[in-house]
């Protein structure tokens, strides 16, 4: 009992000086360093009136700042058996708070400001130390961007890793109808209520559907891959099949609110070369996806040495190019597409043997000499014993080692694998806690919604019932159908980054006071599915996933056998011996 409250009350001690720790270090630094050193404030006032604070610090010492809490609040909340996800979530939540307690005004980071900019008035300097523990975690807004698509990537990448491909063909109709059908009925009815209860336009009520539209892989595969592991709807590929349609749900998402932005901010109709652009964002993941897993099939070879740190490497490289490279090319849409079909395509090479397979090849092998040919003799003399046993041995070995090479293949992916697990236990808090620290909940509960939060959650519901019907020709059980519809409502990682987005996109067309308000409405609505949906995978899926889902058969024999060893030696020893009284009478007759 003792050990058991030391642990506990030690581990929250733990966790609370680290958090204090790194506070008061940024508090305590101008101690020994001058006011320049430290995190600065600057106050902007604009000709309208309007005020705001920049502030200036490392972003490097931000970021590091930002995971240490969020770790910390992720392992607080793990204690109280609440998922961490919620706990990273939150510290971004309580550091926004606490920074715009303390600074009292509208703030960002001063690389957020517009270099060109020159409208505002005044420039003021803002001294403290509590400034500058409030400005030390404030990051910009593309930094932030860069890290939660990174963390899309990879958990992405991790996702089609562990994606089982027979179960996904056995479900292919499921998997197709889940990638579109929810996301594209959530985006449509929403924009159909918000035309009928609020009295938007059509193009900004898709705007708005479109924005929170989107599925977040980063609660759901990791939740779902947790449960696969564990044997819950293995054999159903309940897992595989939500895991594969989350990552084109994205995209649909995506290319639902370049269509919308572009219809609420052109004045001029939108082109069928547009509409193609458009459209060829998942063909292009899905082309450059799969040269990239074609890389991997063949490089690194087998026996270079490092192979597997080459591997990862050369992988991690594949998923910036992805994710950055094709936003550079203008199709920011395509990279979720190809870091989830690189994998998968990896996976089914490394599954035929390949890159083992080429060394084995026949072409590969030294060739033998011909025959010594007498020119004497009108014949060649006959092949030597020895050269006749050597060719039948290359044989017999081209012929083994061109079988696919299975645990090769598990070697590889349980490389990656591991990897990637890694790469996430960062990524993780590192991108909740930005999303949480992006969430303005003052703002929120100042912003006039109005009824959009009802049409949020009627658009939630639809897709509920959507997800649902989809599923009802598949041969799963009703708890089973329940589940998939509950584990595609999460959102988090979408409507973060397009709501931001459309703001900007809007504020920068000159907009009337009512076309600002919508756009601030949009913010919000967006903040909002968040704050309700995300909570909603990250309880309830590993909750209702043990209830719902069925245990795959070759868990319940693991489990079996080590419940109770007993039978399965009786059932051996009787297998023994029917096996020798048969052996008995072979031998009578």
């Amino acid at each position: 009992m003792f050990r058991r409250i030391y642990q506990i009350t030690g581990t929250f001690t733990t966790l609370l000086l680290l958090v204090l720790v790194t506070l008061l270090t940024v508090y305590f630094l101008g101690q020994t360093h001058s006011d320049n050193s430290l995190p600065r404030a600057f106050l902007y006032t604009y000709e309208d009136g309007s005020e705001v604070i920049a502030c200036e610090s490392e972003t490097l010492v931000a970021i590091l700042s930002l995971y240490i809490i969020a770790v910390v609040f992720g392992e607080i909340f793990s204690l109280l058996s609440i998922p961490p996800l919620l706990g990273t979530l939150s510290a971004g939540l309580f550091y926004r708070l606490f920074t715009g307690q303390i600074l009292g005004k509208p703030f960002k980071s001063y690389l957020d400001f517009d270099g060109n900019e020159t409208s505002y008035n005044t420039t003021v300097r803002i001294h403290g130390r509590m400034t500058s523990l409030a400005c030390a975690c404030v990051t910009d807004s593309k930094t932030a961007g860069f890290i939660r698509k990174m963390a899309l990537g990879a958990i992405l990448t991790r996702a089609g890793l562990s994606v089982n491909l027979e179960k996904v063909a056995a479900n292919l109709r499921m998997t197709c109808l889940l990638s579109f059908i929810p996301c594209i009925m959530e985006g449509l009815s929403i924009m159909a209520f918000s035309m009928l209860i609020a009295g938007w336009p059509a193009s900004w009520g898709a705007l708005l559907g479109f924005v929170v539209a989107g599925v977040s892989p980063a609660i759901v595969v990791p939740n779902l891959l947790k449960l696969d592991f564990a044997g819950w709807g293995s054999d159903q590929g309940v897992a595989s099949t939500l895991i594969t349609a989350s990552s084109v749900d994205d995209v649909v998402a995506i290319l639902g609110y370049t269509v919308a932005v572009s219809l609420v901010t052109s004045t001029e109709a939108i082109t069928a070369g547009t509409i193609f652009g458009i459209l060829s964002l998942i063909p292009v993941g899905l082309v450059i996806g799969a040269a990239g897993g074609l890389l991997l099939w063949f490089f690194p070879p087998k026996h270079m040495f490092s192979r597997d740190a080459f591997l990862i490497q050369l992988s991690f490289e594949m998923l910036v190019f992805f994710i950055i490279g094709m936003e550079m090319f203008g199709y920011e849409g395509s990279g979720p597409i190809a870091c989830m079909t690189c994998a998968i395509v990896a996976q089914i090479g490394w599954s035929l043997g390949f890159p083992s397979r080429i060394s084995s090849h026949p072409f590969s092998k030294p060739k033998l000499k011909l025959p010594f040919i007498n020119k004497s003799k009108r014949n060649s003399q006959m092949e030597p014993e020895q050269l006749k046993e050597r060719r039948r041995s290359y044989l017999m070995d081209i012929v083994e080692n061109t079988v696919v090479h299975k645990e090769t293949m598990e070697n590889q992916v349980k490389t990656l694998q591991n990897a990637y697990q890694k790469i996430w236990l960062v990524l993780e808090p590192m991108m909740f806690v930005l999303i949480g620290f992006q969430v303005d909940i003052v703002g929120v509960l100042k912003g006039n919604t109005g009824n959009l939060v009802w049409v949020f959650l009627l658009g939630l519901l639809l897709r509920f019932l959507g997800t649902v019907l989809i599923a009802t020709k598949s041969g799963l059980n009703w708890k089973e159908k329940i589940f998939m519809g509950i584990a595609w409502l999460p959102k988090a990682t979408v409507p973060a980054a397009l709501g931001s987005e459309a703001y900007r996109v809007i504020m920068r067309m000159n907009p009337n006071e009512e076309e600002k308000e919508r756009a601030g409405q949009i913010v919000s609505i967006a903040v909002l599915a968040i704050l309700i949906a995300a909570p909603i995978g990250a309880f309830f899926i590993p909750i209702l996933g043990p209830r719902f889902l069925q245990k795959s058969s070759a868990t319940l024999n693991v489990v079996q056998e080590k419940e109770h060893p007993e039978t399965i030696l009786e059932e051996e020893s009787e297998s023994t011996k029917s096996l020798s009284n048969q052996e008995i009478v072979n031998e009578k007759l």
